[in-house]
């Protein structure tokens, strides 16, 4: 792909230059500097990535506000631009760059529930993989389970949040009042799925989170149980294996 010429490079610059600059080449037929046109143009730019980052994040705009939500976004975007034509990966820095957003810091989860809504994203466009059932892990020797590694589907997310971020995003879901949750209920972990074409999103059980993320990193069953037990004394490997199994999250395994 060839490189792009100064000209293009002063031309995607000016369209997000917070000062209005026009690109010093840019001409017309009717004027030697055609503000008003580039103008235009450069406020649909803005306006289309507006709308996409309103798309990725549509639980975020709905707790503060369609008019706030899109300033927050422009600031982002100016701070932010496009690296590349293709959009899927944009985005990605809106959750940090809301959790040092000075406008809303009387609104310490928004940050996660960003992170919340990224991560179903990512989940949504993972590859796909056939995941196993428990007849799958019946068909493992008992006596060597505790040794055998599992694969996690590669659409699997997880994210732990010092806050309600699970009980947030599903009562904005389900059209209920934010202030039926609980704020100071204390933080909840969060499983994001996509076995097949929907997307899950699972409240995780005390220690489950850590026992999943010992799991990805390839340590065996037995030593993940052990390593989520001692952080976690309700943990209860049983319930973790058969939600796993039930949410489609292995999708192979060695001993």
């Amino acid at each position: 792909m060839p490189l792009p010429s100064d000209i293009e490079k002063s031309f995607a610059a000016s369209l997000l230059d917070k000062d209005g600059r026009v690109p010093s080449d840019l001409t017309s037929y009717s004027s030697p500097v055609p503000q008003s046109r580039f103008n235009i143009y450069r406020n649909n730019v803005h306006v289309a990535l507006i709308d996409m980052m309103a798309a990725k994040f549509p639980i975020v705009l709905k707790l503060v506000g369609e008019e706030f939500f899109r300033g927050a976004a422009r600031v982002y975007i100016r701070a932010n631009p496009p690296t590349s034509a293709m959009t899927i990966n944009y985005g990605k820095g809106f959750p940090g760059f809301l959790e040092n957003f000075e406008h809303v810091q009387d609104v310490p989860y928004l940050a996660d529930v960003a992170r919340l809504e990224w991560l179903r994203m990512e989940a949504y466009n993972a590859a796909d993989r056939k995941s196993l059932g428990g007849e799958d892990l019946a068909a493992i020797d008992h006596d060597r389970l505790i040794e055998t590694s599992f694969e996690l589907h590669p659409s699997l997310r997880l994210l732990q949040s010092e806050y309600p971020v699970y009980s947030i995003w599903q009562a904005n879901i389900d059209g209920v009042a934010l202030s039926s949750v609980d704020l100071n209920s204390g933080g909840e972990d969060v499983l994001i799925i996509r076995p097949r074409l929907e997307v899950l999103v699972i409240k995780l059980a005390s220690g489950h989170c850590d026992f999943v993320r010992a799991l990805g990193s390839g340590i065996a069953l037995g030593e993940a149980n052990e390593r989520a037990f001692e952080s976690h004394e309700g943990f209860d490997l049983q319930l973790a294996i058969s939600g796993l199994i039930g949410c489609g999250a292995f999708t192979g395994f060695s001993k």
